[in-house]
C-alpha cells in the first residue's frame, strides 16, 4: 500500500494524524505533493457535496422564492401603476369635458343675459321714448293753450288799451269787441 492510499484510509477511518511525508523536508508546497492528492480530492468531494446540499436545499430555494416574490411584486406594482395611469387619464378627460361643458354653459348664460339685457334696454328705451313723446305732446298742448290764452289776454288788454287811448285822446268811442276782431285778423300780405 502506498502512502497516499494509506493516508486516504486513515482519513476515512477517522484518524486525522498523517505521517509526515518523505519529502516534507524538501520545503515545497504540500498541496502540490502527489502524496496528498487523494486526501485533497476526498475533502473536495465531501465539501462540494455539503455545499451542494446546502445551496440546493436551503439557499437557492430561498433566493428563488425571493426573486419570484420580487418579480410578482414588480408585476403587481406595474399593473397598479398602469391602472392608476388609466384612472388619471380618465379623470383628466372627465375634468376637461366638465370644464368645456362649464365654459359652454357660461357662454350660453352670458349670451342669454346679453339678449335679455338688450331686450330690456330696448323695451325701456321704447317706453322712455313713448313717455317722452307723450310728455312733449302734453307740453306742446299746454304751451299752445297758454299761448292762445296769452294771445287772447293780450288782445283783450291791447283792445282795452286802444279803446281807452282812442277814447281819451281822440274822443273816439269804439267797442272793445270790434277792436279785438280787428287785432285778431291777420294782415294781408302787401
Amino acid at each position: 500500500m502506498t502512502l497516499s492510499h494509506r493516508a486516504l484510509s486513515l482519513f476515512v477511518a477517522g484518524s486525522f494524524v498523517l505521517p509526515a511525508p518523505a519529502n516534507a523536508e524538501s520545503g515545497g508546497l504540500p498541496q502540490f505533493d502527489p502524496t496528498w492528492y487523494a486526501s485533497q480530492v476526498f475533502w473536495l468531494v465531501i465539501t462540494f457535496a455539503i455545499m451542494f446540499v446546502v445551496f440546493a436545499g436551503l439557499i437557492l430555494p430561498r433566493i428563488s422564492a425571493t426573486m419570484t416574490a420580487r418579480r410578482q411584486k414588480l408585476e403587481s406594482d406595474l399593473q397598479q401603476a398602469e391602472a392608476m395611469a388609466q384612472q388619471a387619464a380618465t379623470a383628466q378627460d372627465a375634468a376637461q369635458k366638465s370644464a368645456q361643458q362649464a365654459q359652454n354653459e357660461a357662454i350660453a348664460i352670458i349670451a342669454a343675459a346679453g339678449k335679455e339685457i338688450e331686450a330690456t334696454t330696448a323695451q325701456r328705451y321704447q317706453s322712455f321714448r313713448d313717455k317722452a313723446e307723450a310728455d312733449i305732446l302734453a307740453l306742446q298742448r299746454t304751451i299752445d293753450k297758454t299761448a292762445k290764452k296769452a294771445q287772447s289776454d293780450m288782445t283783450q288788454d291791447v283792445a282795452g288799451l286802444v279803446v281807452d287811448v282812442l277814447g281819451k285822446t281822440a274822443g273816439i268811442k269804439l267797442a272793445a269787441n270790434d277792436v279785438q276782431t280787428l287785432l285778431q285778423e291777420k294782415p294781408e300780405a302787401a
